[in-house]
């Protein structure tokens, strides 16, 4: 019992809050996003170098170069016999193991090698994606990504272009509902899936029903408490921090059939009770 458990996500839906509190137990080790842009930070490519000057022809990025390199990391970086290897995978990181050509709708190779090793899947997603999206802007526009729980939240007000925020919502549905096509494609893959707003209960700790679902998943032997060592970059409304939410944020996005994202109180009447608009196909 131990091995690689993959959290697989879009950027901004609670990965490191995941990652970090289930390694404050005896359980997991946090190998991090391995693929970050940043190369300092990507685990893999530091490792994908050390084997490339051992053997050159490893830098053809086949598919078979692709998997040897992979297996390899695995067995290096996800070879605790303790504990389960958390291993962050972004949707934007998804095709870094396919060969040089690829269709991106097409199951990435990383997916079909993770079916053949029987890794469990922790798909992690965001109920609420325009606070998802504010988040991201945010995040950028102060260059922290992560906090600590002794950072001072943000206060700083944000103006956001709407459609690009339209265009952020509509290309999330189709990412989301992608992969849980791919998770269920031929070689179907092991996992489960959790929302953001569910890990952190009403008193800020991690949800004992959360903690419940992923040792029944993992088929842990022994219940455990994981502690929350992160915290959320905005701990207030999001729309408090948005100058144009109801200005323009709100009518916008009630006029283009993404009304029923809104908090309750924005919805335009027609969106009280609607369904989400229809989205072009996965």
């Amino acid at each position: 019992m131990s091995g690689p458990v993959f959290v697989i996500a879009k950027q901004r839906s609670g990965t490191n809050l995941l990652r970090k509190s289930l390694a404050s137990t005896c359980w997991f080790e946090d190998r991090d996003e391995i693929f970050h842009y940043r190369r300092d930070l990507g685990v893999f490519w530091l490792h994908r170098a050390l084997m490339i000057a051992r053997d050159p022809e490893l830098s053809i990025p086949t598919l078979k170069n692709q998997e040897k390199l992979f297996e390899s990391f695995l067995s290096v970086y996800a070879g605790d016999e303790r504990a389960f290897s958390l291993i962050d995978v972004k949707y934007n990181s998804f095709h870094n193991l396919n060969s040089m050509f690829h269709d991106h709708a097409v199951r990435p190779n990383i997916l079909d090698l993770i079916a053949e090793k029987d890794c469990p899947v922790i798909h992690l997603v965001r109920k609420d994606s325009i606070a998802a999206y504010v988040s991201l802007r945010v995040a950028r526009n102060r260059k922290v990504f992560v906090d600590k729980t002794d950072v001072r939240e943000c206060n700083q007000k944000i103006k956001v272009p709407v459609p690009h925020l339209i265009n952020y919502l509509r290309d999330l549905d189709i990412e989301v509902r992608r992969t849980r096509n791919w998770f269920n494609a031929e070689k179907p893959i092991r996992w489960m899936e959790l929302e953001f707003e569910s890990i952190i209960d009403g008193k800020g700790e991690f949800s004992f029903t959360v903690a419940n679902q992923i040792q029944q998943f993992l088929k842990i032997p022994l219940a455990f408490e994981p502690h929350v060592l992160t915290k959320k970059i905005i701990s207030r409304p999001y729309w408090e921090l948005v100058s144009n939410f109801e200005s323009e944020v709100v009518p916008a996005l009630n006029q283009s059939g993404f009304g029923h994202l809104l908090p309750i109180q924005f919805r335009t009447e027609a969106n009280d009770n609607s369904q989400p608009a229809a989205k072009d196909a996965a």
